[in-house]
């Protein structure tokens, strides 16, 4: 028995890893979704009426159907939405936008989109669906104040066999709806 168990974790350790399909965690779930439309990273120009500020205080989700992922500041660190770090030229942004929107979005703003479809500074990536019984269902994210409450972005909201990308923030949950989120691990 114990020359089985011997044999058996060396071959997985030198061997049976090769033998894996390497994996991107979450990748099937953009792909299923088509989420990577959606998304771009985009520079902060000297000249944007966001510097000086933090995500906190603006309304790009409302005003612009603009949502902030992640911001990327100079030095290349990602800092948390939750962070009070004031906008500067040259932050990058990831962010989610319809791709009809966010051209004029970015010369609004003064933003230079840099990588479209592009996956790069997202976390991790769950689906997590309302339970029955569960309090969310009936209100929106907007009202439920998502992100600061629960730390996670919605990507995509699959509701009736439909998925939003857009507009979902006043869409009102419902039993079977199941929610794409991004966010830290923990």
């Amino acid at each position: 028995g114990l020359i089985a168990i011997g044999v058996g974790t060396l071959y997985m350790a030198f061997i049976g890893q090769r033998l894996m399909p390497d994996r991107n965690p979450g990748q099937e779930l953009v792909d299923t979704y088509t989420v990577r439309e959606y998304l771009c990273q985009v520079r902060i120009e000297p000249n944007s009426p966001l510097i000086g500020k933090s995500i906190r205080d603006l309304r790009l989700a409302t005003d612009y159907n603009l949502t902030v992922l992640h911001i990327i500041d100079r030095q290349g660190e990602t800092r948390t939405l939750m962070s009070n770090h004031l906008l500067e030229a040259n932050d990058m942004l990831v962010v989610q936008a319809p791709p009809s929107e966010l051209h004029t979005v970015s010369q609004k703003l003064s933003l230079t989109p840099i990588e479209t479809g592009s996956t790069t500074g997202l976390q991790e990536l769950a689906e997590i669906t309302p339970l029955h019984r569960s309090r969310i269902l009936g209100q929106n994210l907007r009202q439920l104040s998502f992100r600061d409450r629960y730390g996670v972005s919605v990507l995509a909201l699959r509701q009736k066999g439909r998925d939003l990308y857009s507009q979902m923030a006043e869409s009102p949950l419902t039993l079977g709806d199941v929610l794409l989120v991004e966010g830290a691990p923990d």
